[in-house]
C-alpha cells in the first residue's frame, strides 16, 4: 500500500478544506483549533480506512481465544474492490503453492457437524454428506465472514453468510451459512465453551436446528 501523507501534505488538505468552509475569517487561536481538529480526522480516517482494506493473509492475525471443534474451510480474503466482475483488476490464486500460508482457516460458529475420520479414528455417520453439503456451497463462492476470535488450534472462529447476488455486503449479508446448515439437518446447535451465535442468536440456532426435525 501507498505511505500516509506527509506533515505537508495534511497541512495543505487541512488548509483547503477550511477555506471551502469559510473558516479562515476566524481568529488565528480558533483556526488552529479547527486545523488540529481537520487534521487529526483526515489522518485516523485514512488509517481506519486502511485497516478495513487491509487483506488478512491467514489466522495468526486473529484474536486468539479458546473453543472446542467444529465444521470448517479455508477462505482467501478479498477486501476493497475489484475482485469481481464487471471491474476484475485483482485475482485469488489458484495453485496450492501461492496459497499457502494465504488462507483464513473457519471455523463455523455456532453449529457442530459430524467429524470425518482423523487421527486413526473412524467418522461419525454423515461426516461425509455434510462435508458435501457444505462443499456444495462455499467453494468457490464468495462468503461474508464476521470473524470472532482465533481458537487453540489457530482456526478462526466466524459467522459465515453467503451474500445475494448483485446486492453489497454494507447492504445485507446474505443468508446465514451456520443456519442454512442447521436447517438442512447436517449439524446440530454447539452449545459448549465460549460458543458463539453471531447477531442472530442462540434461539434462532435452536430454531433452525428443530425445522430440519
Amino acid at each position: 500500500m501507498d505511505k500516509l501523507p506527509s506533515f505537508e501534505e495534511v497541512k495543505k488538505q487541512t488548509v483547503a478544506q477550511a477555506e471551502s468552509l469559510g473558516l479562515t475569517t476566524l481568529s488565528p487561536g480558533a483556526q488552529a483549533a479547527v486545523f488540529a481538529l481537520l487534521g487529526s480526522a483526515g489522518t485516523f480516517g485514512l488509517l481506519a480506512l486502511r485497516r478495513r482494506l487491509k487483506r488478512i493473509p491467514n489466522s495468526d492475525h486473529v484474536p486468539p481465544n479458546a473453543v472446542g471443534d467444529g465444521d470448517n474451510f479455508r477462505l482467501y480474503h478479498t477486501p476493497g474492490l475489484f475482485w469481481r466482475w464487471p471491474i476484475k483488476l485483482r485475482s485469488i490464486p489458484t495453485e496450492t503453492k501461492a496459497l499457502k500460508d494465504q488462507t483464513l482457516h473457519i471455523r463455523m460458529a455456532g453449529v457442530d457437524a459430524p467429524e470425518a475420520p482423523h487421527f486413526g479414528k473412524p467418522g461419525q455417520p454423515g461426516a461425509e454428506e455434510a462435508r458435501l453439503w457444505l462443499e456444495n456451497k462455499v467453494l468457490g463462492k464468495r462468503v461474508w465472514c464476521q470473524l470472532v476470535y482465533r481458537d487453540q488450534y489457530k482456526r478462526t472462529v466466524a459467522v459465515p453468510h453467503l451474500p445475494y447476488p448483485l446486492i453489497p455486503c454494507w447492504i445485507s449479508r446474505g443468508r446465514n451459512l451456520s443456519l442454512l446448515m442447521l436447517s438442512a439437518g447436517w449439524a446440530e446447535v454447539y452449545t459448549q465453551a465460549n460458543a458463539e451465535y453471531g447477531d442472530a442468536g442462540k434461539a434462532a440456532h435452536d430454531r433452525a436446528e428443530e425445522q430440519a426435525k
